[in-house]
């Protein structure tokens, strides 16, 4: 136990978002104006429940700030952009400074979720009382990549000099939950989370045909990005079209640094009838783009450290078939709703999608498979929240 209730303040060490308007949503009751679920969000929901105060830390691309609200205390301190061994040292120092920042603002326990690789650097902080909460988002180790030695030693550090002390920790996934009881030497078993929605967010998507007719659409819905696949989709796109039989049409939606590139290959390759970029989708517009579609890619790349890729249960919920690879950990969960390609192999996601756009059975079995594993998207008590709220409440006392 750290303190009584009424005294407490909790740290929480965020990445690149916009932690006001969050709280805005969360203050209001408005929905946030994208699709997914936000963990943030579900975070002020839980300090107020226990009436705590809060010290909340992002590095969205926006001017540093402070922005003091009742009960909440927000700091936004962007990153410095680097690479090699110096990307290793600002994100070190970065870290640091956000601790010490929290602390001295009277935190004593402080949710990490970001900058994980660089977690075993707080060993010091440890010797001051401070207690952390491990909230892993993503895979430590790449399950489909030689990682190089780099990551292998940072792994190694992790082991040492973090998870040995066996604090909380949530994870998105079952590898996640694999991995870190394996650094720990098993003294941690993480408690699993599950992305959870309202059903009321996908009442007005309706199932699919047995069999759809016509075109055959398939979403894409994350960041635009090479180790996210989009440029294997388009390749993909081009030799389906090149074999001829029925159309697969592709829809990008999202938005990244490599959105100016991925125009360019589209017009090179001549596939602006087959490929769609739609750009950034609001909650309403992927709704539309889920309930015109049938079925989701998600081709994350083995040199990409996914999480769980919540488009994947987002697929599911929506009744629609998922082709992805077992670099998506959410795989595991939604086996039988899915059909699975081998890491960045993209004649493997070509036939997969030709063979749900052309068999008529295994496109109804997978459809099929949905039905049962929708439930657990829904329960909240399978989400970030719920298991969180178990931790802190344990901690505070």
């Amino acid at each position: 136990m750290v303190s009584r209730r009424g005294e407490t303040k909790i740290g929480y060490i965020s990445g690149p978002v916009d932690a006001r308007v969050v709280h805005d949503s969360w203050r209001t009751g408005t929905p946030l104006g994208y699709f997914g679920t936000s963990y943030l969000l579900q975070f002020y929901e839980i300090a107020a429940e226990l009436g705590v105060e809060l010290i909340v830390t992002t590095s969205a691309a926006q001017p540093r700030y402070d922005d003091v609200r009742p009960g909440v205390h927000i700091m936004n301190r962007p990153r410095r952009a680097a690479a090699g061994l110096r990307y290793h040292l600002h994100e070190i120092a970065w870290l640091w400074g956000r601790v010490r920042e929290t602390a001295a603002s009277g935190a004593r326990i402080i949710v990490l979720t970001d900058a994980m690789f660089h977690w075993w650097a707080l060993l010091p902080w440890r010797w001051r009382g401070v207690r952390f909460v491990n909230a892993l988002h993503c895979a430590i180790l790449r399950p489909a990549a030689r990682e190089p030695l780099i990551r292998r030693v940072i792994a190694r550090l992790l082991a040492w000099c973090h998870y040995r002390f066996a604090d909380p920790t949530l994870a998105a996934s079952p590898l996640i939950v694999a991995q870190v009881k394996a650094l720990s030497g098993g003294r941690i078993d993480a408690t699993l989370f599950l992305p959870t929605y309202a059903p009321a967010q996908f009442a007005a998507i309706a199932p699919p045909a047995a069999m759809p007719q016509g075109d055959f659409h398939v979403v894409f819905a994350g960041r635009v990005e090479h180790n996210k696949g989009v440029f294997d989709m388009l390749e993909a796109c081009r030799r389906l079209h090149a074999e001829g039989g029925r159309r697969i049409v592709f829809h990008i939606c999202g938005e990244g640094t490599a959105s100016p590139a991925l125009q360019d290959a589209v017009r090179a390759a001549d596939m602006e009838e087959l490929f769609l970029l739609h750009g950034f989708c609001d909650r309403a517009a992927l709704t539309q783009r889920l309930s015109e579609s049938d079925a989701v890619v998600v081709p994350t790349r083995s040199d990409f450290e996914e999480g769980f890729a919540m488009i994947v249960a987002e697929g599911v919920i929506a009744r629609r078939p998922v082709v992805t690879s077992r670099v998506c950990p959410a795989l595991e969960l939604v086996h039988d709703a899915a059909v699975e390609v081998a890491p960045d192999d993209v004649a493997g996601y070509a036939a997969a999608l030709r063979a749900l756009a052309s068999d008529a059975t295994l496109y109804a079995r997978k459809v099929a498979a949905t039905a049962g594993l929708r439930a657990a998207f829904f329960d909240e008590t399978n989400g970030y929240g719920a298991k969180l709220r178990v931790v802190l409440r344990r901690l505070i006392g």
